[in-house]
């Protein structure tokens, strides 16, 4: 499963944070490019990149115990593009390998991040 997360302008992603729901690991890919965006086609990586790949939310993917912890991740955790980057959006791919668990995903989703300055007229 995927989520996307649109900006209405370019943003330059410093910390994201979200509450888990029963979701193993994820990776969360940006593009800069907005035709991107509306491809839903998630095995084409044109024009993305990888900014956190396969970070672990759960200890245990069949077990309860940390499937809704609060995360939180910062300039330490993201890589890709180079810190200096702004994007368009974010497309989140959810991993949960345990049949026990019917849907997953993550809520509350919320990013810090700085909109580059406007360009000298």
């Amino acid at each position: 499963a995927t989520q996307d997360v649109t900006f209405p302008q370019p943003t330059k992603v410093s910390r994201i944070a979200f509450r888990n729901h029963y979701t193993a690991s994820i990776t969360i890919r940006a593009t800069q490019d907005r035709e991107a965006l509306r491809r839903k086609d998630t095995d084409n990586l044109e024009g993305w990149v990888t900014i956190l790949k396969r970070a672990r939310l759960m200890d245990d993917p069949h077990s309860e115990d940390t499937s809704q912890y609060w995360h939180s991740f910062g300039p330490d955790d993201l890589t890709g593009g180079s810190g200096e980057d702004a994007f368009v959006g974010l497309r989140i791919f959810f991993y949960q390998p345990s049949p026990t668990w019917s849907r997953c995903g993550v809520e509350g989703i919320r990013i810090w991040g700085v909109p580059p300055p406007p360009e000298a007229a």
